[in-house]
């Protein structure tokens, strides 16, 4: 059975994963100490902010010695810039390390995508599926740094031309992040804006899980349920309670791993359809046009 093209029916069912999900305070450390016991070069994918908080930049040098390269995104995945980006590496890198938000996660699942299928454009989509390099793949450390798109355990990714700004995209079960690391020291300087902004994205992805006629799952409901409810508390605590804790933290950012899980196990519906048709002609970002 082919995982990558096939869908639940109203018969037959399945749910899929195929990553880890660690969660909880230090665990970004563990994803640094991860890159440094797998064998062979690093290349680093981070948010230019993020990347240049001294927290973050101390525990990187720790794997100064093997970081064959590093790219700072600074805005949307630029499908050019990814390639370029793959044409400095002279061969595959054993590991990915992303940290970021889902621009940053996208990007780095897109140089996945490059040195596994050799082509970002559509991988999976309309009957393009590649013959994947499997012996290339690098693992992917993803070390999420907000708590909404949920890209770091979706199977879809999104880069946009730089001449139009069209969508380059595609999707695949090989694309998702081997290594899951939730820290939530990385939302306690978030903005209660940016916050709700960021579990509204997450809130859709469960929200379209739930509604999707044919292709919902028992599993897709349990998750849906449990994670809507979840993340109401945790905001309601944050937002209205004041209560800016790791507990907190956490919990949005596992709903948001979760929705990403959820939303990769069907078909995108019409509430993201439309709001990737309003994205390429505004600048609004994911969470607003939602």
């Amino acid at each position: 059975m082919k995982i990558e093209t096939w869908f639940n029916t109203e018969e037959i069912k399945r749910f899929y994963f195929p990553g880890r999900i660690f969660v909880g305070p230090g665990v970004f450390l563990r994803a640094i100490t991860l890159c440094s016991d797998h064998g062979g070069p690093v290349v680093v994918v981070a948010d230019q902010v993020v990347h240049d908080m001294p927290f973050v930049s101390e525990a990187l040098s720790a794997l100064s010695g093997k970081i064959a390269g590093t790219f700072l995104v600074r805005g949307a995945p630029i499908a050019q810039e990814v390639k370029d980006f793959v044409r400095t590496l002279h061969e595959p890198p054993a590991v990915i390390l992303v940290i970021g938000g889902g621009s940053a996660t996208d990007f780095a699942k897109a140089v996945v995508a490059m040195f596994l299928f050799g082509t970002i454009d559509a991988v999976g989509l309309r009957g393009n599926t590649p013959r994947s390099n499997a012996g290339s793949k690098p693992v992917l450390v993803s070390v999420p740094t907000t708590a909404g798109s949920g890209a770091e355990a979706s199977r879809y990714y999104v880069a946009y031309d730089r001449v139009d700004h069209h969508k380059v995209f595609g999707k695949s079960w090989q694309l998702v992040a081997d290594w899951i690391m939730l820290d939530p020291v990385f939302l306690k300087s978030m903005p209660d804006g940016i916050l709700v902004s960021c579990a509204f994205d997450a809130f859709v992805h469960l929200f379209e899980t739930l509604i999707c006629r044919h292709e919902r799952s028992r599993i897709g409901e349990m998750f849906s349920l449990y994670g809507i409810g979840h993340i109401m508390d945790a905001l309601s605590k944050a937002i209205y309670g004041g209560e800016r804790s790791d507990e907190v933290y956490a919990t949005l950012m596992e709903i948001a791993t979760l929705g990403g899980v959820a939303i990769s196990n069907v078909r995108t519906g019409n509430i993201h359809e439309a709001a990737g048709a309003l994205l390429e002609l505004t600048d609004l970002s994911h969470a607003e046009t939602l």
